[in-house]
C-alpha cells in the first residue's frame, strides 16, 4: 500500500529538481525503491511464484489487523507520550488541529476503505501461472484484449477485401 501511496501523491519528499545537493540522487532512490517494492511484488503474485490465492477473507483480515496496529499504536503513543503513526496522518492530510477521537474515527473508516481499494488490485487480478512458472492458469487482460482486437481488424480487412472484389 505504501509503495503506491508514494507513486500517486509523494508529499514532502526528494524532488527530482530539488538545488540541494544530490537532490537528483535521493529522487532516484526513493522512487525507484518504491517502485521495485511495487512491481517486483506485483510480478512475484501474478506469475504464482508464492502460490497464494488472495481472497475476499484475507482482505478483511488485512482491514482487522490494520486496525489492530492502529489501536496497538495510539495505546502506545498514550502511556508513552508519543506521536507514532497518527502524527504522520494528521501532518500528512493537514487536520493536526482536529481532535484525536476524531481523527481515529476517520483513520478507521477511511483507513479500511483504502486499504480494501488497494486489495482489491489484487483479488480481481488473480495468479496468471501456476507455482514454478508450468503452465498459465487463464489468459491475461491484455491477450484478451489483443486477441479482440487482432479479430476485429481482420473482419474489417476481409470486409474491405470482399467489396474490392464485388
Amino acid at each position: 500500500m505504501g509503495p503506491v501511496v508514494t507513486l500517486i501523491s509523494p508529499m514532502d519528499k526528494p524532488i527530482l529538481w530539488s538545488t540541494v545537493e544530490q537532490g537528483f540522487l535521493n529522487w532516484f532512490t526513493f522512487y525507484l525503491g518504491h517502485a521495485c517494492i511495487l512491481f517486483g511484488g506485483a510480478y512475484l503474485y501474478l506469475y504464482g511464484f508464492t502460490g497464494y490465492k488472495f481472497g475476499k477473507q484475507a482482505i478483511f483480515k488485512a482491514m482487522i489487523t490494520g486496525a489492530m496496529v492502529i489501536l496497538g499504536v495510539e495505546t502506545w503513543n498514550r502511556f508513552f507520550g508519543t506521536n507514532y503513526i497518527i502524527g504522520d496522518i494528521t501532518g500528512a492530510l493537514g487536520i493536526e488541529d482536529m481532535p484525536r477521537l476524531y481523527v481515529l474515527i476517520l483513520i478507521f473508516t477511511v483507513g479500511n476503505i483504502y486499504i480494501a481499494l488497494g486489495l482489491s488490485f489484487v483479488y480481481f487480478f488473480k495468479p496468471i501461472y501456476e507455482r514454478n512458472n508450468d503452465n498459465q492458469l487463464h489468459k491475461t487482460w491484455c491477450q484478451i484484449s489483443f486477441t479482440f482486437l487482432k479479430t476485429k481488424f481482420n473482419k474489417s480487412k476481409n470486409v474491405k477485401i470482399n467489396k474490392k472484389d464485388e
